[in-house]
């Protein structure tokens, strides 16, 4: 796909310690699939230990497109990306994690997709491992650092360009500024990390854009090199279930009526595949009142 150079990205990616696991291969990898022209990077250091700081003061001199933003402490992922979102001047916005590998033409192909479909709100991709199976390729535990790239090729291309779902994992995401200005920015109560992403689609959704996958682009992802630790441990385990709790509050509305479509289900028809098409949920003004439509059915509730 071909995109105008003149179209500016803001890459922003955070980094907490693991620069031989995560952020070298990353940066790597980046500069060596992506055109330098079509992107700023921004790099929110949360407070890394390992050198990682003096690593990217050597890697900023060498590349003029790259801002570092250091910072005393781990600020999280709500409040790091926070500040990378306020620092960024691209016109298209990716959030990406630290522990990715790139593939051929993926911003060019990224970017096209949210310019030539509006709708689209929020757009993440194909991968090996995250939280969410429709943004699973088939045999992904086969899928490595080194045979990724041949093993998707020759998986061949979808014939969708992109499905719409109500759930996107944030570890490659991207979406246009009209969308982050009128979403706004993360929910920095989150804390660390978990469930910001759930609540951000929905964030999303609720302002009439839908979210998507993109089936025929892969980035690799390397097992949550970024999270793995915290969630291993009990003060992460803790930090879920709390941001379990504080996202089924928030979001309790759409929650409810999601298992209620649900129950309706017939055998083998996912409703929600269907998203954008059959359903859309939207917070009027007044922020009181919701109006779904289901079916062309347009249903107003108080709440």
């Amino acid at each position: 796909m071909n995109v105008d150079n003149s179209t500016k990205a803001s890459i922003i990616t955070l980094c907490y310690n693991q620069l031989e696991t995560a952020t070298r291969p990353f940066l790597e990898s980046l500069y060596k699939y992506t055109d330098e022209s079509l992107f700023e990077l921004i790099v929110v250091n949360n407070g890394s230990d390992d050198g990682t700081a003096a690593y990217l003061a050597g890697f900023q001199k060498k590349h003029s497109n790259v801002r570092v933003i250091n910072n005393d402490e781990n600020f999280g992922y709500s409040k790091g990306n926070n500040q990378g979102l306020r620092a960024a001047q691209g016109e298209y916005l990716f959030l990406l994690n630290n522990d990715l590998l790139f593939s051929p033409e993926w911003l060019e192909n990224m970017i096209a997709l949210l310019e030539n479909n509006h709708e689209i709100g929020i757009l993440s991709v194909m991968t090996n491992f995250c939280g969410e199976h429709k943004q699973l390729v088939r045999d992904a535990k086969n899928y490595t650092p080194e045979n990724y790239l041949q093993r998707f090729k020759l998986a061949g291309r979808s014939k969708q360009d992109f499905i719409i779902n109500d759930k996107i994992i944030f570890f490659c995401w991207a979406m246009r500024r009209e969308v982050f200005e009128k979403v706004g920015f993360l929910d920095e109560k989150f804390g660390l990390a978990w469930y910001e992403d759930d609540d951000y689609t929905l964030r999303v959704l609720y302002n009439g854009y839908k979210a998507a996958i993109a089936r025929n682009i892969f980035i690799f992802h390397n097992h949550s090199q970024t999270s793995g630790k915290l969630a291993n441990s009990a003060s992460g385990n803790a930090l879920m279930q709390k941001n379990k709790l504080y996202f089924e509050k928030k979001h309790e509305f759409y929650l409810s009526l999601k298992k209620r479509v649900l129950s309706y289900e017939k055998e083998g028809v996912e409703i929600f595949n269907l998203l954008g098409r059959v359903f859309s949920i939207k917070r009027t003004p007044d922020g009181r009142h919701f109006t779904v439509i289901l079916f062309g059915l347009k249903i107003k509730f108080r709440i």
